[in-house]
């Protein structure tokens, strides 16, 4: 019968691999929504910043305004967004150290079959080495 183990390891590395990228993907729509939320509060500010250099213009404080409540509105969005997807990585994450678990398992078994064969067969010449020593004496 075939040793499953190197496949079973395989099969988790590659798991491994593809949970990584998933992570890797998260992560960077954390990355971007949390440069969205800071775009928009640049935006603002530099709105505010434009309409008092200009001379503290009614039209622009009203634009200025009226962005700022939109950006109001959408930054929670963002963050709740931004929540969702921290949530996604920490079970991303949990799985993560369950698959390392696994393949370090595999590793183990692996490394204890390879033992036991190494002991069977040191065991096998010594018992034929025995053998050839008895057939001398005799």
């Amino acid at each position: 019968m075939a040793n499953p183990l190197p496949t079973l390891k395989k099969l988790t590395q590659r798991q491994l691999e593809e949970l990584q990228l998933k992570i890797a993907a998260v992560q960077r729509k954390i990355d971007s929504l949390q440069q969205q939320q800071a775009n928009l509060s640049s935006a603002v500010d530099s709105g505010f910043q434009t309409a008092i250099q200009v001379g503290q213009s009614d039209m622009l404080y009203a634009q200025a305004g009226h962005f700022s409540d939109r950006t109001k509105d959408e930054i929670p969005k963002l963050k709740a967004m931004e929540q969702e997807f921290e949530e996604q990585l920490d079970d991303l994450q949990d799985q993560l150290r369950t698959l390392f678990a696994e393949r370090e398992r595999y590793n183990i078994l692996m490394e204890r079959e390879r033992v036991k064969a190494a002991r069977a067969a040191a065991k096998s010449q010594q018992r034929q080495l025995d053998e050839l020593a008895g057939q001398k004496r005799s």
